[in-house]
């Protein structure tokens, strides 16, 4: 057990560990990032982030799969930091709501060099268009300016940037959430030649896939013990913690679960997620209270495993939006407790 223990420990390491290969780190400046001096042969790929101008509660005028040529925002551009949740940002000095849509939009100087790029894109929460040129290039759920229009989404993709003379790119990022307690763009867009950007998809793909296996042969094979041997529960409990950790696992970040299961809404990925967290620190302490069942007050075990029950429903029946705030902010704490 304690080899297993270090196993997953170094797959949570995994997951986590990013490559840093660029000399320096480029950020974007009052809604302008200039690559003119960027190899990414040499430096690999960028992550378009730093200051984006920002437009809340207006979108532009849309034409078919374009934005209109003579379209103009009606108010100057906030700057919004790129990756940053907008219910923590403020517009003439007050935070904005966490339901709301907006636009983003950043310019991006090219180099030279006329190369085929690609972007990544991961979850932006909860519905969104991607225009690059005014051209529509990618989208997830619906956008819309109330609840009933919105229609959420959770999928990562990368999309081709079209070959043409230019050597600056104009970005249109379209956002609308109604129905997650976080809002706007909270993770970064990487930019890159095409082979890369595959390349870094590939790595982070397989850091699942094989996240999962293991955890997931690894939970299946201590059942396995526990039939062997029905006295010792500990496998048992150790078993299931596993599985729902490796569920847990494809079911977010880029949620490769759905190359599977396209049909998943965003309701169960969301379920998913904290469904696997709440429900595994029951099976958690009841591992660690096998182990050591002199130093382990029952009481303790009684009380946490209701809680996570109640937390477990409230996932199944509730918003997301209860369950991704005060709810996950309790069972942090009491994580914390079972581990101290």
């Amino acid at each position: 057990l304690f080899n297993s223990l270090i196993i997953i420990l170094s797959l949570i390491i995994c997951i986590n560990c990013n490559n840093k290969n660029s000399p320096n780190k480029l950020r974007a400046e009052k809604g302008v990032i200039d690559l003119r001096n960027w190899d990414f042969e040499k430096y690999g790929n960028v992550d378009l982030e730093g200051e984006w101008e920002f437009y809340w509660n207006e979108f532009p005028e849309i034409l078919g799969r374009e934005i209109s040529e003579d379209f103009q925002f009606s108010k100057k551009p906030n700057y919004i930091p790129v990756p940053f949740e907008w219910q923590n940002f403020e517009v003439e000095g007050k935070k904005l709501p966490v339901d709301g849509f907006a636009t983003y939009r950043l310019k991006i100087l090219l180099p030279n060099e006329n190369r085929d790029l690609k972007i990544y894109m991961t979850d932006v929460c909860s519905a969104f268009e991607f225009y690059i040129n005014k051209k529509l290039h990618f989208k997830r759920g619906k956008i819309g300016k109330i609840k009933e229009e919105n229609e959420p989404s959770l999928r990562y993709g990368t999309f081709e940037i079209q070959k043409d003379d230019s050597r600056e790119l104009e970005i249109y990022l379209l956002i609308s959430n109604f129905h997650h307690a976080k809002g706007g763009f909270w993770n970064k867009p990487t930019l890159g030649v095409s082979k890369n950007i595959d390349s870094f998809k590939d790595t982070v793909l397989s850091i699942g896939y094989i996240s999962f296996g293991g955890l997931f042969i690894m939970g299946v094979y201590h059942l396995f013990l526990y039939l062997l041997r029905t006295k010792d529960r500990s496998p048992l409990y150790f078993g299931i913690f596993c599985i729902l950790m490796a569920l847990r696992i494809v079911s977010m970040n880029e949620r490769v679960l759905m190359d599977f299961f396209p049909f998943l809404s965003f309701l169960h990925f969301y379920k998913m997620e904290y469904f696997t967290l709440y429900g595994s620190l029951p099976f958690y302490l009841l591992f660690i209270k096998s182990l050591f069942p002199d130093e382990f007050l029952v009481i303790n075990t009684k009380i946490i495993n209701s809680i996570a029950i109640v937390g477990n429903l409230i996932v199944l029946f509730g918003s997301p939006k209860i369950y991704t705030t005060w709810l996950l902010l309790i069972f942090q704490l009491l994580i914390l407790y079972a581990i101290i």
